[in-house]
């Protein structure tokens, strides 16, 4: 795989993937996380959403469901036995 800058960028800050970025830049935009208790992260494999929203807002439950197993992040509740059941 070729990193591009902003991958090198994620990889220096500590993220998983470059894709928070993006979604750094929607939470700015929207103001989404201020107010939310609970965050469902659909397709969280490998888990950099997760890991930037629970870094960003603290009390804010996180859960990540994916079909791909991975080692998560301190304070992310991980759902892949849900998702079996849901998709059987």
């Amino acid at each position: 795989m070729h990193a591009d800058k902003w991958a090198l960028k994620a990889k220096q800050a500590g993220y998983r993937t470059r894709a928070v970025f993006k979604l750094d830049e929607i939470i700015q935009k929207t103001r989404v996380l201020k107010k939310s208790k609970n965050v469902l992260d659909l397709g969280s494999a490998p888990g950099g959403w997760s890991q930037y929203i629970k870094q960003k807002s603290n009390k804010t439950n996180v859960y990540g469901i994916a079909l791909l197993g991975f080692v998560w992040g301190v304070g992310v509740h991980f759902l892949k036995r849900v998702l079996k059941i849901l998709i059987t």
